[in-house]
């Protein structure tokens, strides 16, 4: 009889196998086997395929590249909005910065962030594609100079100054570089006239 139930409890678990229930609610968006398939076991199969693919669509995640020099201004929370949208064409859609990776991909040197998007009514679908506009913290209020014009020396860093008939160098510190101009922390007030290059 132990035996017996022992063969009852396995042919139950394993019809178990046979019923597939979702982790969440949603929507099947593949499904590459069809009723009746015979369908093997990943453990000994190299060529195992999903047998479905189901996506939850009442919050989209957005994914975007940050350059190298916004990076530093990104926030989880920051405001973020999706619009030009191909599909729908004229709306808009607003989230924030969920997530964000803690480095920077090797070849772009860009910064992979993620966006939420609450999507109640499934207006938005996945693989839409458009533009993601992200309100950073502004950069502080500080002179800025070319890159050109920052010297860089043993002592540390400088900027010719012109004053009045002489030319001066003056000690600078650097609280950002964006490219094409740097912001200075201290040394400068903002109104000097500074030599270029």
């Amino acid at each position: 009889v132990k035996v017996a139930e022992a063969d009852a409890d396995y042919a139950r678990t394993m019809l178990n196998y046979a019923t597939i229930t979702a982790p969440f609610d949603g929507y099947v968006t593949e499904r590459p086997i069809d009723p009746g398939s015979f369908v093997q076991s990943a453990a000994s199969n190299s060529a195992a395929m999903p047998v479905l693919t189901i996506t939850q669509t009442d919050v989209v995640r957005v994914f975007l590249e940050v350059p190298m020099s916004d990076v530093q201004w990104l926030d989880r929370g920051d405001k973020a909005v999706l619009d030009r949208l191909t599909a729908l064409p004229g709306e808009t859609f607003s989230g924030t910065i969920t997530r964000f990776s803690a480095s920077l991909k090797r070849e772009s040197r860009l910064l992979r962030a993620e966006v939420d998007l609450p999507n109640p009514d499934g207006r938005l679908r996945p693989g839409y594609y458009g533009y993601v506009t992200v309100n950073l913290d502004e950069q502080p209020q500080t002179p800025v100079v070319p890159s050109s014009a920052l010297l860089s020396s043993a002592d540390g860093l400088s900027v010719f100054v012109v004053e009045g008939d002489v030319v001066r160098r003056r000690a600078v510190t650097v609280n950002y570089r964006d490219g094409s101009i740097v912001g200075i922390a201290t040394g400068l007030n903002g109104g000097e006239f500074i030599i270029r290059s």
